[in-house]
């Protein structure tokens, strides 16, 4: 089984992309992520997939949507997927 709700809040509020990378990834789990840029612009981002192709869809920016808004954004998604 995968492991999911790997991130808590201050992770997300620490996390940072260091300066010689474009962007970093960090993973909660069950497809949700958060990509942080070199500006340390986040967005959370969900990873979909069907007949073994990968799509990624975005749910939008921290702090505007919360790690928990997140979540349950990515279970809508997965649902209706």
């Amino acid at each position: 089984m995968a492991k999911h709700n790997l991130l808590r809040k201050l992770d997300v509020m620490n996390a940072f992309c260091p300066s010689d990378k474009s962007y970093i990834w960090k993973q909660d789990g069950n497809g949700l992520l958060l990509r942080i840029d070199r500006d340390q612009n986040k967005v959370w981002v969900v990873r979909l997939f069907r007949n073994g192709k990968e799509t990624k869809r975005g749910i939008g920016g921290f702090p505007s949507v919360s790690l928990q808004e997140a979540r349950e954004i990515r279970d809508t998604f997965k649902k209706l997927w």
